[in-house]
């Protein structure tokens, strides 16, 4: 990424962690890359881990520091989204945005990303991106639902290659963000949702499921859905969507 400081690891606990540790030890909250070959504790949403097998995928985290509203901050997930899209769009047009935070090929999860934001007030300070994209990895626990790129194209890629892509798509739609196009940003990020309009089948925390219509997503991140006669607003922790 351009102007940016890259940390090449070979195995860590996970990059959001050492991120993290980063800025509370040194207080460094400039664009930094942490990319590593093999993380032990791979982070993702919640309590949930990312498995990857070691050397073979993109396992990154951005400091990415900001001068925003932190009402606004939601519109960094559909950037990121979008710009994971932007780099699998050069090799499928079978790719979509899974709320709250997946990627899909063939309707297949093969990208990841967590956001953790630093406010101060009103203003968001900085953000840790943290992105797990599957690259040449060819086989997955069954329960997992994933592809990767080399499942699609048969092409074994440098990951140092997808790495500079990525940040370069990234850093275009950041520019998005910073120059405050929220309407752009939510018309593309919502046609690219998988389900939008659609009956589509949904589970909340609570294991019980339903149908819904999937009304896309508001301004604060959370999913719209249209159920038993009534629309309501769900957060990330409160519902899942169901492939």
């Amino acid at each position: 990424m351009i102007n940016s400081k890259i940390i090449r690891l070979d195995k860590c606990d996970s990059t959001q962690l050492y991120a993290r540790k980063l800025i509370s030890e040194s207080k460094h909250t400039e664009k930094t890359i942490i990319v590593t070959d093999e993380q032990t504790s791979g982070k993702g949403q919640g309590t949930n881990k990312w498995i990857s097998e070691p050397g073979k995928n993109l396992l990154c985290s951005i400091i990415y520091p900001f001068k925003q509203k932190a009402e606004k901050q939601s519109y960094i997930s559909r950037a990121v989204s979008l710009a994971i899209c932007d780099l699998i769009s050069l090799y499928s047009s079978e790719h979509s945005i899974k709320w709250p935070n997946d990627i899909l090929m063939n309707k297949k999860k093969i990208a990841g990303i967590l956001i953790e934001h630093n406010v101060s007030g009103a203003f968001l300070q900085y953000s840790i991106i943290g992105i797990g994209l599957n690259v040449n990895q060819e086989v997955f626990e069954k329960d997992l639902n994933a592809i990767s790129l080399i499942n699609s194209t048969g092409t074994n890629f440098k990951l140092k290659e997808i790495l500079n892509t990525l940040h370069s798509c990234i850093q275009s739609r950041l520019y998005t963000y910073e120059s405050q196009n929220w309407g752009e940003l939510d018309r593309e990020y919502h046609s690219r949702l998988f389900g939008y309009g659609k009956s589509c089948r949904f589970r909340l925390n609570s294991g019980v499921e339903f149908n819904a219509i999937n009304n896309g997503v508001d301004e604060f991140g959370r999913i719209v859905l249209t159920h038993d006669g009534k629309t309501e607003n769900y957060d990330l922790n409160e519902v899942h969507m169901i492939i």
